[in-house]
């Protein structure tokens, strides 16, 4: 009987045994788990984070180009725009070629007049003007000179907001 007593000690023995090695494996595999899932977390986390940023810098870069180029016509709706986006986008359209001796506002136009040395760099300036989403209509009134050509434009906004010249 001694010798049965004994056998089922050990046998009692390596089961706790499997039984803790268990425990530890699962265990082990529980780390593993949980490790990998605050991994995966950071990186979807980077990840978004890097996303944000790309998209901001996107946004800049698509501001920065509007900046540049003006919205596409498209896009503007017909409210009332300011004096200052008009006259800024008048300016946005001058070439160091050309000189502008003066800007006049009447009933809704408003008058260029100026001088350059050649009559392209005055088509140029209209064609850059006509690319504006805020002007309805450029039309060149006249043009006249050899040396220091001379020449009027007469520029029509969609609608000027908070200015009416009369």
């Amino acid at each position: 009987m001694l010798i049965n007593l004994n056998y089922k000690k050990d046998e009692l023995k390596k089961n706790k045994l499997n039984l803790t090695l268990i425990l530890i494996i699962l265990l082990l595999i529980f780390l593993l788990i949980f490790a990998l899932s605050q991994i995966y977390q950071k990186r979807v986390k980077t990840e978004l984070n890097l996303k944000s940023n790309l998209d901001n810098k996107l946004l800049s870069l698509e501001n920065i180009k509007l900046k540049q180029n003006g919205p596409d016509k498209k896009t503007v709706d017909n409210k009332n725009y300011s004096l200052d986006l008009i006259l800024e986008e008048l300016a946005l359209a001058i070439t160091n070629r050309i000189e502008l001796n003066s800007i006049l506002l009447t009933k809704g136009t408003i008058q260029i007049s100026g001088r350059a040395k050649q009559s392209d760099e005055v088509i140029k300036y209209l064609e850059k003007l006509g690319l504006s989403p805020y002007l309805e209509d450029v039309q060149l009134l006249e043009m006249k000179g050899q040396d220091k050509l001379q020449f009027v434009i007469l520029v029509i906004p969609l609608k000027i907001g908070d200015y009416h010249a009369e």
